[in-house]
This record gives C-alpha cells, sequence and structure tokens, in this order.
C-alpha cells in the first residue's frame, strides 16, 4: 500500500461546537517547513484497542466488545527539530538543538496522511485527536545497506459529535467530494446538510 504526505494539525481545543477539535490552520510537517518535495514516510499501522466484558445471566455468556481508542505506529526517516518541539515536547534552543526535555508537556494533533490500497485506490484518512510518545533511539553503523528509521508511537482517542455518533477516522477517496488535490490546509468534517425551507 502506499503511504505519503504525513501532516499534523496543532489541536487548539479538544472539543468544539459540532464536538470534533478545533485545530490550528498550519499543518506541521515532521521532515521541516520547507517547499521540498516529500521523502519521509516509510509506513503507518493503526490498531484498535478494545475492552470486552462478559456477561452471564439465563445460563447464557454473552460477550460485549467495545472500541475505546487506538494504537498508532509511526515509521519515518526522521523527525525535524521544530517538529519534534510540537509532537514530543522537546524545546528547541537558539542554536536549534533540542532538549530532550522529560516528561515535557505534549500536544495533541489531528493527523492526515495519503495511501493507496492493493487494488490502486488513492484515498486521504483523517485521523482526529493523537498523542504521540517520546521516542526511543536506536543507531547502527553505517554498513552502506541499512537504512536507519525512526518509529514514532502514539495513542489515538475516539470522538463524540454533537449527533451522539463516536468517531475514529474519515476516509476520503479519489474522485469523491472532500478528497484534497494540492496540500492539505484543514482537517476534513462531514458537511452540514441544511435544513430543507
Amino acid at each position: 500500500m502506499g503511504f505519503r504526505k504525513v501532516r499534523l494539525f496543532e489541536i487548539t481545543t479538544e472539543i468544539g461546537q459540532d464536538g470534533y477539535p478545533v485545530y490550528g490552520a498550519t499543518p506541521i510537517r515532521l521532515q521541516g517547513t520547507g517547499t521540498e518535495e516529500d521523502f519521509n514516510s516509510v509506513s503507518i499501522k493503526l490498531t484498535s484497542v478494545k475492552k470486552t466484558k462478559t456477561l452471564v445471566a439465563d445460563d447464557k455468556e454473552r460477550v460485549n466488545e467495545i472500541e475505546v481508542g487506538y494504537d498508532i505506529e509511526l515509521e519515518v526517516l526522521g523527525v525535524d527539530a521544530g517538529a519534534s518541539e510540537d509532537a514530543f515536547g522537546f524545546v528547541k534552543d537558539a542554536n536549534g538543538n533540542i532538549k530532550e526535555v522529560v516528561n515535557g508537556t505534549k500536544k495533541k494533533f489531528g493527523l492526515f496522511f495519503e495511501g493507496k490500497t492493493a487494488s490502486g485506490t488513492i484515498f486521504q484518512k483523517y485521523l482526529y485527536k493523537i498523542q504521540f510518545v517520546t521516542p526511543d533511539t536506536e543507531q547502527q553503523a553505517d554498513s552502506g545497506e541499512s537504512v536507519v528509521t525512526l518509529m514514532i508511537i502514539g495513542k489515538g482517542e475516539i470522538i463524540t459529535d454533537t449527533n451522539g455518533v463516536q468517531v475514529k477516522a474519515y476516509t476520503i477517496y479519489s474522485g469523491n467530494t472532500g478528497f484534497v488535490t494540492g496540500e492539505p490546509t484543514e482537517m476534513y468534517k462531514e458537511p452540514v446538510e441544511e435544513p430543507e425551507v
């Protein structure tokens, strides 16, 4: 599956009037703010976190399972100093170096990425409320063959809109209304239908 164009949108208000978070206007690129072509995103994995409760009554057993969130594994070639300040709660000094503050204040984000299914259908996915944990570091000698990547782990939350619908993500397919052909500038939300007069 294709995978590219990761963008983060900082959450400024966790719950807006429509139940969705309110986001900052400028997306954050993990590999910097330049206009150069993206070359960073390796893979992403989303794993549902579920709670299971077993109920027993009338000599029967019923298992109820609910999704309460999801885990994220995001593999990239690297994270720019400025982006690591936002994503991990680190502090960039006047020289552009990063002080890795332990238990620093971490921000929450909306996340956008573009992918491709095995059959070639291009889609864009919006994850509404995620937070990253401080990444572990692993380096190795340069053998000329291996590439060192960074695995970023995070947690995603489910949001509830004003209609009481729980939402984890939204997927927009190429050719459909809402598909972004250029740079994403905002998080997607389902259009509100105007009442008939």
